[in-house]
């Protein structure tokens, strides 16, 4: 049975969370001048940098520089290969933006494809809500709950904390991936004699949810258009060929009669003409375009459906962007 097991942990009282000016708004030209100041990071290639730049930048950021925050970091955890972090803020972008990026949504979908190979996708709750959820995905990730994270198969760790309320420690289990998960954690107000007791019971988990795939019909349906038009024009070969062969028989050599046989030729040379050249040249082009057609069929079924995830991880790269939306003239290299 495929099921996501939450595990509590540990709790123990909150005594060092986030401070009030930590997640303050800032100006808007400072968030302008501290978004310019990741992008000469990244353009001066400290990636690292820059990410660190943005991710501080983040809760304290508004509109639309917030919304390209989250673009930007997309694309450069996706340079660096992080899929998670890069599905994340992908999707976060999507959301702010009004889902109306296709290339973007197209992108997260691809992230996510090769996500589930080896990871679930796991929606989670918080009460309270604006809990922050603090757990290991290569770096130190902290989100605000309610999120969607995708987690490799095995046990991950996840603290969840809010001021004036007790900080628990929980573990998420997945035991198989290409699932969509639900877990849903809790945090109880500090009490008056705060005990460090844990509770025995586990957190329900509601009923795990498919993922859905990809569908590769376009692909199918151009590769077998590609075949069924090259098939068409093999049908008019062969009936091109069989009208030269009636063709023969009705025109042919009359032994020592020359006139007869110039006119047999010219009746020949006519009907060839009019009856069997335009079904040769008519299976020509139909067998150019079928096999056109089937052969890009072919090359998108094995890109789209055999393509390793490394190979895809290197195939397209997002673009960063200005904090005005604009297109940056660079793009990121290793």
């Amino acid at each position: 049975m495929r099921r996501l097991l939450l595990m509590f942990v540990s709790c123990l009282v909150l005594v060092g969370s986030v401070s009030a000016a930590a997640r303050e708004t800032l100006p808007e030209a400072t968030q302008k001048a501290r978004f310019n100041q990741g992008l000469k990071q990244a353009q001066g290639g400290d990636l690292n940098a820059a990410i660190d730049t943005w991710n501080q930048l983040l809760p304290r950021s508004t509109g639309k520089i917030r919304t390209n925050v989250h673009y930007n970091l997309a694309a450069a955890y996706e340079h660096k290969k992080m899929k998670a972090q890069a599905w994340y803020h992908l999707n976060a972008y999507i959301d702010l933006s009004g889902k109306s990026d296709a290339g973007a949504i197209t992108e997260r979908d691809r992230l996510a494809k090769e996500l589930s190979d080896t990871h679930a996708k796991v929606q989670v709750q918080c009460t309270p809500m604006g809990a922050e959820a603090t757990f290991q995905a290569g770096i130190e990730m902290t989100l605000d709950c309610p999120f969607d994270w995708w987690f490799p198969v095995g046990s991950s760790r996840v603290q969840l904390q809010k001021e004036g309320f007790v900080t628990k420690a929980y573990t998420i289990k997945v035991e198989h991936p290409a699932k969509t998960l639900n877990a849903s954690l809790k945090l109880d107000a500090v009490p008056g004699d705060v005990t460090t007791t844990p509770p025995d019971e586990t957190e329900p988990i509601k009923k795990p949810e498919t993922v859905e795939r990809k569908s590769l019909w376009v692909e199918w349906t151009i590769f077998g258009s590609g075949v069924a038009i090259a098939a068409t024009g093999g049908v008019l070969n062969i009936l091109a060929a069989s009208r030269a062969q009636e063709l023969n028989d009705d025109y042919p050599p009359v032994p020592n009669n020359p006139t007869q046989n110039l006119k047999n030729q010219k009746d020949y040379n006519d009907a060839f003409e009019s009856d069997v050249n335009p079904k040769l040249w008519g299976a020509y082009a139909l067998y150019g375009i079928g096999a056109a057609a089937a052969i890009t069929g072919a090359t998108l079924l094995i890109l789209n459906s055999s393509k390793g995830p490394e190979e895809a991880a290197g195939f397209q790269f997002l673009p960063m962007v200005s904090p005005e939306g604009n297109g940056l003239a660079f793009e990121l290299r290793f």
